[in-house]
């Protein structure tokens, strides 16, 4: 390890053998130096430096004349070779300057527009009254409201409906029941057995298919056509065909959990719910046969929707009683289930938020 000499500043790091002039390793002469360079003169023979004042070469002998004007050379000081050169460390310690601190800040962006996008399309998919009222109102949806039940009637089928103040504290009929109906078929709902899918002499590819329907009965309602469009994109057509041939599934009680399923949303009429069991896949009479089999009081159906033009639209549009009964004809309601509706919502339920 070199020594260390601390000069102007810098700490000058030498090493251990010194080969050449101390200009040549970095190292600056002492003042006396610089001044006999200055005494200094070169031979006018051989260009010996010799003294000044001196009367020959020491170098070559020859003889100098006298008076004979003489050049005084002022050495330049010469630059550290690039062979071992000396390790320069200043002296006063530098702190280095701080990096910039990367920001994340973009990132958070990208990520909350991402969870915006996809709460929009999410949102999107399930179109449903309970969706669009808070939109409609205005509501802030970060607040919490509690639930209250405004009034129990009874109808004209003997079935007690609740109205009540939603989540959103808007005014409602209570349909949940329905779908709590709704899920309980579909645990129940026949479909072949995982061992008896081991058991069938059939290729993996078709065994694959039933697990899949096994999978997606359990969580929702399909006819024939729709379960064959939701297997297409992961199945060739002939497993297709032979999971469907060898599922077991019941398509009636399947209509019949799809028409809970559609109740349970509200605001329904008989001819709505059979409508859109076709537009599932269902053929008509499976349809109608399944809205017919089902504990469904249409009366409070349409109590959900005078609730719904009423409270929850109010905001949007001016729905008097005649514009609701028009509202409710178009949608398929029979005269008596309208007039009891708007009867209960406009004259008798007296609530103001």
């Amino acid at each position: 390890m070199g020594k260390e000499n601390q000069r102007e500043g810098f700490i000058v790091k030498e090493p251990q053998c010194l080969y050449g002039p101390p200009q040549m390793l970095g190292i600056k002469e002492p003042e006396k130096k610089e001044k006999e360079r200055n005494d200094q003169m070169k031979c006018v023979n051989c260009g010996a430096e010799i003294e000044k004042d001196s009367t020959f070469c020491t170098n070559c002998g020859a003889q100098l004349k006298p008076g004979e004007p003489v050049v005084v050379e002022e050495k330049p000081e010469e630059t550290t070779p690039a062979t071992q050169p000396p390790t320069i460390v200043p002296a006063t310690p530098v702190v280095p300057a701080q990096p910039q601190k990367s920001s994340n800040a973009a990132l958070i962006i990208v990520l909350v527009v991402i969870g915006v996008l996809f709460f929009v399309v999410i949102g999107g998919i399930v179109v449903t009254t309970k969706v669009i009222i808070p939109a409609i109102n205005n509501i802030d949806v970060d607040k919490e409201f509690e639930e209250e039940v405004i009034k129990t009637v009874t109808t004209p089928n003997g079935k007690e409906s609740v109205i009540k103040t939603d989540k959103y504290n808007v005014v409602t009929v209570d349909t949940q029941y329905l779908y709590e109906e709704a899920s309980a078929m579909e645990e129940d709902a026949k479909v072949i057995s995982a061992t008896e899918i081991e058991e069938l002499e059939a290729t993996n590819a078709q065994k694959e298919a039933l697990r899949k329907v096994r999978t997606v009965i359990s969580y929702g309602a399909y006819s024939e056509k729709g379960l064959r469009e939701r297997l297409k994109d992961d199945f060739a057509k002939k497993d297709i065909d032979y999971a469907i041939e060898h599922c077991q599934v019941d398509w009636d009680e399947q209509a019949l959990i799809e028409a809970y399923i559609t109740m349970s949303i509200g605001g329904s009429s008989k001819k709505e719910a059979i409508d859109f069991l076709v537009y599932e896949g269902f053929d008509e009479k499976m349809a109608t046969a399944a809205v017919e089999k089902g504990d469904f009081d249409y009366y409070e159906q349409a109590l959900y929707e005078a609730c719904f033009y009423r409270y929850a639209m109010s905001k949007y549009s001016e729905y008097d009683k005649e514009k609701v009964k028009d509202r409710l004809e178009e949608q398929g309601f029979t005269p008596e289930e309208i007039d009891y509706a708007v009867t209960e919502i406009y004259d008798k339920l007296d609530y103001k938020k």
